[in-house]
């Protein structure tokens, strides 16, 4: 596999409770819908990848989109006999390969993937404005503990104009 090209991985064992009526378990309709698309659309924007459980399963069906030195997101709820979220899939990927590192926020995202979202996470080398150094500042005295701590949970937990790229000064570590 490309590791510049996005991966689309799909959990093939997800069960969508549709399974009777098929014979064959909801992640990998799914699966199968993405790659019928994929095969008639001739595109080369992605990599697709069938993967034997992501541990979601009471938000199945699940899929995650991941490319080297970008965001990589986790959906589900996805319903394989719905068009649209096929559909969504193949746009989330399109915005996702044009969006810096790869971060779509919530509003820019497809509909059926807006409410979806299981989660993303950043590889250690992204370093974007949502990024911010977490290390709790050390002190020498109690007063200086008690006015720092502060200061700190005000700066990342309040809603304060404080620019999450700007750390306190190496003093107060």
């Amino acid at each position: 596999m490309d590791p510049t090209k996005p991966i689309l991985s799909i959990c093939v064992t997800c069960r969508d409770g549709r399974e009777g009526a098929s014979d064959t378990r909801g992640g990998s309709r799914l699966a199968r819908r993405v790659a019928e698309k994929l095969e008639q659309s001739n595109n080369q924007q992605m990599q697709l990848r069938g993967v034997q459980c992501m541990s979601q399963c009471k938000r199945s069906c699940i899929v995650s989109l991941a490319a080297e030195g970008r965001f990589t997101y986790v959906f589900g709820e996805l319903d394989p006999d719905d068009d649209t979220h096929v559909d969504a899939l193949f746009a989330l990927v399109a915005q996702y390969s044009e969006a810096p590192e790869g971060f779509l926020e919530r509003k820019d995202r497809p509909s059926p993937l807006q409410a979806s979202i299981l989660g993303f996470v950043f590889e250690h080398e992204v370093h974007t404005a949502i990024d911010e150094d977490m290390r709790v500042p050390s002190c020498r005295t109690t007063k200086q503990c008690d006015q720092s701590a502060e200061q700190w949970t005000t700066d990342r937990v309040g809603y304060m104009s404080f620019p999450p790229t700007r750390y306190l000064p190496s003093s107060h570590w």
